[in-house]
């Protein structure tokens, strides 16, 4: 079984949790964790992020998604590449989530996240072109 942990700055991650709550449901699948705001708790992020892979069974693999590459997110986050049953994702988008939700189990894990990773990245589109270039494509008409 495949876990997701939505990280980042400030309330991105509860933010991403909510809007999917909406578009897919609630899924026991799906965690978060917000990093240095108000109402952090005493444990670091790297604490919570630790107790929530001890709770993991031995069979489950726990897909991180981190907010920006290179911050200190996703830079704990990947503290914990060692285990074996860890992936972590930066630059996380709305539809590479969607698509991990919805990605059968059968599919290998890291095969999984390189596919979904080149394939969101179509979903990220200037809206202008896309107008521009219909606007250009009635004129043929």
């Amino acid at each position: 079984m495949r876990e997701y942990l939505l990280v980042s700055h400030g309330e991105l991650a509860y933010g991403f949790k909510s809007m999917l709550n909406i578009i897919y449901g609630e899924s026991d699948k799906l965690h978060y964790f917000n990093a240095y705001t108000e109402d952090d708790n005493e444990e670091s992020l790297s604490e919570r992020i630790q107790s929530h892979i001890d709770k993991l069974d031995d069979n489950s693999e726990l897909i991180i998604l981190s907010d920006l590459l290179g911050g200190s997110v996703n830079t704990e986050a990947m503290n914990f590449l060692t285990n074996r049953n860890v992936h972590v994702v930066a630059g996380v988008n709305a539809i590479l989530v969607l698509m991990l939700l919805t990605a059968s189990e059968e599919e290998d894990t890291a095969t999984l996240i390189e596919r979904v990773v080149k394939d969101s990245k179509e979903g990220i589109v200037y809206c202008n072109e896309t107008i521009e270039e219909d606007t250009h494509g009635l004129d043929n008409f």
